[in-house]
């Protein structure tokens, strides 16, 4: 009844304090490889080649899609008439 129910609610509390610390030992782990330098051959073990290499294409593609999009901005900002008011002057990378 209602004492059930607080118990219940009590050990929800602690079962949520315990998913809390078991983050923390994961969290603290992954530190200690990147201090150790292996992070990268923890990363190939436990996601396995395929996964990582799928990751790491990820990151490249969307490197060239943000780099793409900055030079877009620059270019939007060079065909400006009057370039001494965009982003580009006041940052002095201007040419001319």
């Amino acid at each position: 009844t209602r004492i059930a129910r607080m118990y219940r609610v009590g050990r929800i509390a602690r079962l949520a304090r315990l998913l809390r610390i078991t983050r923390l030992v994961r969290l603290v782990k992954m530190v200690t490889l990147f201090r150790e330098g292996n992070a990268l051959n923890y990363a190939l073990q436990h996601l396995g080649l395929g996964r990582f290499f799928s990751i790491l294409k990820f990151i490249v593609a969307l490197m060239f899609v943000l780099h793409i999009l900055a030079c877009c901005w620059y270019f939007i900002a060079w065909t400006i008439d009057n370039p001494t008011d965009t982003w580009v002057a006041r940052r002095g990378i201007l040419r001319e």
